[in-house]
């Protein structure tokens, strides 16, 4: 824990210097002094025992002559010392005394130091909140005191606990006033501090060159100061965002350096950790003897001083059994891993990563030999992953996405197994079916995504926010922490040195960390229970197939797919028939070129006759070829289908299924495949002929699904209420200042430190979503200047307004024309968003962007659909994962159908489809949603003649896309 070292730091140098160098004033007699002196000698040497001896007997001196002051110091001292040997439940109320005294005699030093001191205390057990009150109360009496390097070392206290919480801005601003000051006092040693914690909230933040900036800067100053221990610190910090970089070479450089320096100084605990490092990198560079050699010397050495159910020994054990499984001896692989799984389990409990981590890397080593034993260790993995998601939602959002990219390379394994066991010798018995059902389910669990973490710290403040649930939503945020600290200790504890390992507090430790869970676990269910929209949100348990089709209507089937390295799994789902498994063998990289193509041949980014108004020419070839890969394996049982619902694999969610062509040949095909084959545009009648392909959209009304455990969540809530309505809310045309006829941005993730409103000016405006929402309200009858808000209108605060005046959910349909920023295009966010018009100085209330926790936030009781007409599907990192995102957001907040923008398509073509949508609902509103976008996706392209001819063009009727429920 970063902070917590840093937090101990502080503590120890306020404490230690105070009494040794006379930083404040000591009120006890000369021998009282000397043996105040005398402890802290004992404590720097770790001599804990004798440094508490003599600190309760200069404790009693200064008792029995009266001496306030003295009685405070030498409390604080006796605190200190049982916070540094782990009793933190032991120094908490010494601390607490000494605060008293401490007040009781005017001693204002002494009473900032104690209740820093608390501070530090509770952060070690996990009450962040408390600890933050203690910090700010330390603060604002160093601030009185006007002391630079105390206030300095206050505000960096602060910044720990912020970063703790989540409030990375808070964090970031609170360390930069803490390096001005030691930049101003010249505290060379401050300023390398805070520049190295600088460099692990950037590290956490996912900011690898920033961080790597912040840590050179502090190994630089520590080398300058001649700080050996701090150089040796830096080298393997600055060594491991090298290697997240993907510089395994320049970051083994850093790790030799490093465990030179700890050797040095003797320093068995940081020699271990480098060890351990260099072993990393040296794998990554494909050099397994050395790797070995780096790991046995870290192991020999955990055994001199460590005892034998420790966790880095378990974490190294981990290594060595994945070095050992790739270099063909799995027999040594299968020990050297169950060995750290059993640590592991027994020292950080049954639901840690850790546990996870070993007992997938142990079922990677048995898959081959024991299938039975393999899928009974990634089951076990998998089931802690889904716990980890549900008592992890008060997590930051780095935290959460740390989680979740540890468990998706297992559950993906855990898929290869169950897929090669569903295509087995006995490919239509009950074991291959059982196998592909549970893929199914794994390939549910995977599809959790980046946007996980953002919505389980939402979900959270939805819950607390709930007055029947509030008290519930505290004392689960409540266990975590103390859980979290509990693992803390427990680990701390077994770090001790083997000799030093008292057996009664390891035992203590540990039945306290197990009630703890057991304890999570119970108050966990009891929220789910009252709030069950919570557990959907955070961490859903995913649907099995079964209980997918009951869940469907006849006519309905449901088609999903996961994409592996080699293969695409596809299941068919219907409410009258047994499931349907199919493989389709194609390299993933092979699929993903085919999906690029037809997607860039639709959305004309890379067209440069766009703006003269020539199209590019649709990969009609490209498009028959993936409907035969990813449909016709389904085609016998689609027979009767209807309505298509689609839980696409992130890497097709940006194909527009009903852009698929069912069959190749005739004269239109020919023609169309030719022009692409050339790259010629199509002129008028080549876009008429357009109208006349077998398209997928004319066979079947289709309805993307984020997963199939989402259909849970439409299809089992609750009625709509009655009550009054309006027909539409529209939000578009924000006041922004870039040009450009691009809509809609790249997709988004998490949020870090505070939005970049400036960033957000220089996004394009979007004049044409008036004419488009314009459109929209005629449809269906609204009046504009009571529904629509437009440039200096279209601003969160006008959101909040509705939203808390019932207004907002009223509305029939909610529109947001506006960019949807779907994956890093901002900075400071990470969340995705809805972008509206800027604040002129933004707040915690208005940054200008509607994200995802905010959606959860609002209350669409009555609303029917959600229009987001400027998002962009196709996201910078390949996935569609923030669309996931911000339509679960929806979701929760209650609306049940999003109709959503594939591209940047132009707004002519816009508000034609929408006026054909809308003019459909307002006139059948009872009618499928999902049908009423397919005939006005027909309607524009069959009605497409003279300026409009391009209409036939898939880039304009297929553009949009039913995202929920499309009955």
């Amino acid at each position: 824990m970063r902070g917590g070292r840093r937090a101990l730091a502080s503590l120890v140098l306020a404490a230690g210097l105070a009494a040794l160098a006379g930083c404040a004033p000591l009120a006890g007699g000369d021998d009282a002094r000397g043996r105040y002196r005398a402890a802290w000698e004992h404590y720097a040497g770790g001599e804990y025992d004798a440094a508490l001896a003599l600190a309760r007997a200069a404790l009693e001196a200064d008792r029995r002559a009266g001496r306030a002051a003295g009685v405070a110091e030498g409390l604080n001292l006796v605190g200190t010392v049982h916070y540094k040997r782990g009793d933190y439940t032991q120094a908490l109320p010494v601390y607490e005394q000494a605060a008293a005294a401490a007040e009781a005699a005017g001693y204002a030093f002494g009473l900032g130091r104690t209740w820093s001191s608390l501070g530090s205390t509770h952060y070690r057990l996990g009450d962040y909140p408390r600890a933050q009150g203690y910090y700010e109360k330390s603060l604002a009496v160093r601030r009185r005191l006007g002391d630079p390097d105390e206030i300095a070392r206050a505000l960096n206290d602060l910044a720990n606990v912020a970063l703790q919480l989540g409030a990375y801005g808070r964090s970031l601003a609170l360390r930069e006033e803490a390096l001005a000051l030691w930049r101003r006092t010249g505290n060379t040693a401050g300023v390398a501090d805070v520049l190295n914690d600088l460099g692990w909230v950037y590290d956490e933040l996912g900011d690898y060159p920033r961080a790597l900036g912040y840590l050179e800067q502090s190994l630089a100053l520590s080398r300058r100061l001649g700080a050996r221990w701090g150089v040796a610190d830096g080298l393997d910090h600055t060594g491991l965002v090298l290697l997240k970089q993907g510089r395994a070479r320049d970051a083994l450089g850093r790790f030799r350096a490093a465990l030179e320096l700890f050797t040095a100084l003797g320093s068995k605990d940081e020699q271990i950790r480098a060890l351990q490092h260099a072993g990393e990198a040296l794998h990554r560079l494909g050099d397994l003897a050395e790797a070995e050699r780096a790991y046995t010397r870290a192991q020999a050495l955990a055994g001199q001083i460590l005892g034998p159910e420790h966790p880095t020994l378990a974490k190294n054990l981990n290594n060595l059994g994945v070095l050992y499984a790739a270099q063909g001896r799995p027999a040594a692989a299968e020990a050297a891993l169950r060995r750290a799984l059993a640590i592991d389990a027994k020292v950080l409990g049954e639901e840690h990563p850790a546990v996870a981590a070993a007992a997938e890397n142990l079922a990677g080593v048995l898959a081959p030999r024991d299938p039975p034993a393999a899928l009974a260790l990634f089951e076990r993995a998998r089931r802690i992953h889904l716990a980890l998601g549900r008592a992890s939602g008060d997590l930051d959002e780095a935290a959460q996405l740390g989680l979740l990219r540890g468990g998706a390379g297992a559950l993906g394994q855990y898929a290869e197994l169950l897929a090669t066991l569903a295509r087995g010798p006995a490919a239509r018995g009950p074991a291959a079916r059982d196998a592909a059902a549970r893929a199914f389910v794994v390939a549910e669990q995977l599809r959790g995504g980046v946007a996980q973490g953002a919505l389980a710290k939402a979900g959270a403040r939805a819950a607390a926010g709930d007055p029947a649930t509030r008290e519930l939503a505290r004392r689960v945020e409540d266990l975590r922490r103390q859980r979290a600290a509990a693992r803390t200790q427990l680990a701390e504890a077994y770090g001790a040195p083997a000799a030093a390992q008292r057996p009664a507090r390891l035992e203590a430790l540990g039945r306290r960390a197990r009630a703890l869970d057991a304890e999570l676990r119970t108050t966990g269910a009891r929220l789910e229970r009252a709030l069950p929209a919570y557990a959907e949100l955070v961490a859903p348990e995913p649907a099995d197939p079964a209980a997918v089709a009951r869940l469907l209507r006849p006519g309905e089937a449901l088609a999903s797919y996961l994409v592996l390295e080699a293969r695409v799994l596809v299941w068919l789902v219907r409410p009258d028939a047994p499931l349907a498994y199919r493989e389709v063998a194609v390299p993933r990289a092979e699929l993903a070129r085919r999906v690029a193509r037809v997607r860039a041949s639709l959305d004309q980014r890379g067209n440069a006759g766009f703006e003269a108004g020539r199209l590019a020419p649709f990969d009609v070839a490209g498009a028959h070829a993936l409907w035969r890969l990813l449909v016709a394996p389904l085609a016998p049982e689609l027979v009767g289908v209807t309505h298509l619902l689609v839980v696409p694999d992130p890497l097709l969610l940006p194909l527009p299924f009903g852009a698929l062509l069912t069959r190749a040949g005739g004269e239109p095909h020919g023609r169309l495949a030719a022009l692409a084959a050339a790259g010629t545009p199509p002129e008028d009648d080549d876009l008429a002929r357009y109208a006349r392909l077998p398209w997928l959209a004319r066979d079947v009304a289709l309805t993307t699904l984020p997963s199939a455990t989402a259909l849970r969540v439409l299809r089992q809530g609750a009625r709509r209420p009655a009550g009054p309505s309006e027909p539409l809310i529209g939000f578009g045309d924000p006041l922004l200042a870039g040009t450009g006829r691009e809509r809609g941005g790249a997709m988004l993730a998490a949020r870090g430190a505070a939005v970049a409103v400036e960033d957000l000016r220089q996004l394009a405006r979007l004049p044409g979503t008036r004419a488009e929402l314009g459109a929209v309200a005629a449809a269906l009858g609204a009046d504009p200047a009571r529904a629509l808000f437009l440039g200096e209108r279209a601003t969160k605060a006008t959101v909040w307004a509705l939203n808390a005046s019932g207004r907002l959910g009223a509305a029939r349909v909610l529109a947001f024309a506006t960019h949807g920023l779907l994956a890093g295009q901002v900075a400071g966010l990470a969340q995705p968003a809805l972008v509206l018009t800027p604040p002129a100085a933004p707040s915690e209330e208005d940054d200008g962007v509607l994200a995802v926790e905010d959606i959860v936030r609002l209350r669409l009781t009555r609303t029917e659909w959600v229009v987001l007409s400027a998002c962009d599907t196709a996201a910078a990192d390949g996935s569609g994962e923030g669309l996931s995102g911000l339509v679960r957001a929806f979701f929760f907040a209650g609306a049940p159908t999003l109709l959503v923008s594939h591209w940047s398509v132009d707004d002519d073509a816009t508000r034609a489809l929408m006026t054909e949508v809308f003019r459909r609902f307002a006139a059948a509103a009872a009618a499928p949603r999902a049908e009423t976008l397919r005939r006005a996706m027909l309607a524009l392209m069959d009605a497409a003649a003279g300026p409009t001819a391009y209409h036939a063009h898939p880039f304009a009727w297929a553009a949009f896309f039913l995202v929920g429920e499309g009955r």
